[in-house]
């Protein structure tokens, strides 16, 4: 079945790269223009059509916006366009056990404060035990943010969220120790630890040389056991943005000159914001940047409290 999304991008590049005798190029794998972040490939950015007019103007007047026009309630979107979130934990008691499980594992990283930095097999396996307990934290957060990121109406998705953050910031204190205490050792020792354990170089050396850059700007232990406490605290100016614009703020709706109208999400107004028709550009920069303008004072207090 196509998407959307793919209906979209096979709309694009079939008017932006015709072929010789007039006909669109099919796209596959090897036809795909754009990287993840949109950036067009090597090769690809002065293509135009005929007339000379940007390559996107055509695309974009041949995309029908009753697509961004009026999306269904994320409940009602088919499962086959939602995150598959078994790929991660197959249900959410895989989650909770892997979460309290983790759990023990910050507070072990957490007591390797005395013992890390005293030999090259010590520091290697400290930050074995890092490495691995992060990639779990990593997949421990994305489960519910995935699913809150679905519905921030959601409770039980915003539960298991905020508890996956609270490890998350319970991981980043446990290991504020580590930067400050590799920076005291001695140049010297440092290289003999290397001779012991060759995995610090082979495994962990460019991490190493990093701390050892970062070593006028790194604090104390204290001192960065500190910042790091108050992690969560510099995370609230985007939170409440984030549940603001995706669950609350309203959202104005323009009439195009074409007579269509389109609801000026975020998503929405990335796909309308370069019609071909300067006036209906106009009109959805002024109304969706007036949204925002509209509740400055919200922003800003969010802000205020945030620094």
């Amino acid at each position: 079945m196509t998407t959307p999304a793919q209906a979209v991008g096979n709309e694009i590049i079939g008017a932006c790269h015709p072929r010789e005798n007039g006909d669109p190029v099919q796209l596959g794998a090897r036809d795909s223009r754009f990287r993840g972040n949109d950036t067009p490939l090597d090769g690809y950015q002065t293509v135009a059509t005929a007339g000379g007019a940007p390559f996107w103007a055509s695309a974009i007047a041949r995309i029908p916006l009753s697509l961004f026009a009026a999306a269904p309630p994320k409940k009602d979107v088919p499962a086959e366009y939602k995150w598959n979130l078994a790929d991660i934990y197959p249900t959410e008691g895989a989650w909770e056990s892997s979460l309290k499980a983790t759990a023990e594992d910050i507070k072990a990283i957490a007591g390797l404060q005395t013992t890390a930095t005293l030999s090259g097999k010590e520091l290697y396996n400290a930050l074995e035990k890092i490495s691995s307990t992060s990639k779990e934290v990593s997949r421990l957060y994305s489960y519910p943010k995935l699913s809150y990121d679905l519905d921030t109406n959601n409770s039980a998705s915003k539960a298991l969220y905020e508890r996956a953050d609270k490890l998350r910031n319970d991981l980043i204190a446990a290991t504020s120790f580590l930067d400050p205490a590799i920076l005291e050792i001695p140049d010297e020792t440092l290289t003999q630890y290397k001779a012991e354990e060759p995995r610090l170089s082979t495994v962990y050396g460019h991490m190493l040389d990093n701390i050892l850059r970062m070593r006028p700007h790194t604090l104390s232990s204290q001192e960065e056991k500190i910042v790091a406490d108050l992690q969560s605290m510099g995370d609230a100016g985007y939170k409440v943005y984030d549940v603001y614009n995706t669950a609350v703020m309203p959202h104005s709706t323009v009439k195009l000159s074409n007579g269509e109208e389109v609801k000026l999400t975020d998503s929405a107004y990335t796909n309308v914001r370069a019609l071909p028709n300067r006036e209906d550009r106009r009109l959805v920069f002024e109304k969706f940047w007036g949204d925002y303008a509209r509740d400055q004072k919200l922003y800003a207090e969010t802000l205020n409290q945030t620094i």
